[in-house]
Order: structure tokens, then C-alpha cells, then sequence
């Protein structure tokens, strides 16, 4: 039989503790943690370059058939190309896109759904 938990404080209590997987982040004031944000920003862009670099450097040295099939390697990798769409409309399509959605929002037809996020600018 399932034990019912009648209150929050029991759903909570039943809830298993995780450590946490960054300790360090408890003891930096505010300014310290927006520095180290920074820092991991930068540091994702420079390894976003470098994955780009990566990317033409196996792009060149492999067929696109060889791509589009994949390429597995010794240590258990597979190596494939993926393809996205996405597509580009021309003004007078654009526009006809953009008054089909006003219509809907209006009608109520549409809704929004937000995404939240942080952004860091340099003020120097």
C-alpha cells in the first residue's frame, strides 16, 4: 500500500537530499557570482569556437556519404552530420505570416509562451 503524505512538509521530507554539485557557489557574494557567470559565458563561447573549428577540420577530411552514413571509430564514437530547416520568406510572405499571426492573438486563437533568461553585458 502507498503511504499518502497529507501535508508539504511531508512531501518535502520525502523528497531524497542531493549533494550539492557546487558547493563553492554558496560562498560568493553577488558581484563574485556574476564574475564567474561571466567567466563561464566566455568560456562557452571560446569552446563553442573551438567545437566550430572541430566541425570544418572532420567536415574536410570526410565525404559528405560518409557523413550522411556516419563513421564509427575505434573508442565507440559515431560520427554523423544531422540536418535542420529552418526557412527564410520573402517581404511580401513575411508579412502575410505576421498579420495571420496579429489576427490569431487577437481572436485568441494564439498565446504567448516566455522564456526567461540572463544576460551579462560588459559596461566598460
Amino acid at each position: 500500500m502507498v503511504k499518502r503524505l497529507s501535508s508539504i512538509a511531508e512531501v518535502l521530507a520525502s523528497i531524497p537530499e542531493r549533494e550539492d554539485p557546487f558547493p563553492h557557489l554558496a560562498f560568493l557574494s553577488t558581484d563574485d557570482l556574476l564574475l564567474r557567470r561571466r567567466e563561464i559565458q566566455q568560456s562557452l563561447k571560446r569552446l563553442e569556437e573551438e567545437r566550430q573549428a572541430i566541425d570544418s577540420e572532420l567536415v574536410e577530411t570526410f565525404s559528405d556519404t560518409e557523413l550522411r552514413f556516419g563513421i564509427q571509430f575505434g573508442s565507440g564514437l559515431l560520427l554523423s552530420q544531422r540536418q535542420r530547416t529552418s526557412w527564410v520568406f520573402d517581404d511580401e510572405t513575411r508579412s502575410a505570416i505576421k498579420a495571420i499571426q496579429q489576427e490569431a492573438q487577437r481572436a485568441g486563437s494564439a498565446w504567448k509562451q516566455t522564456s526567461t533568461f540572463l544576460s551579462i553585458t560588459a559596461l566598460n
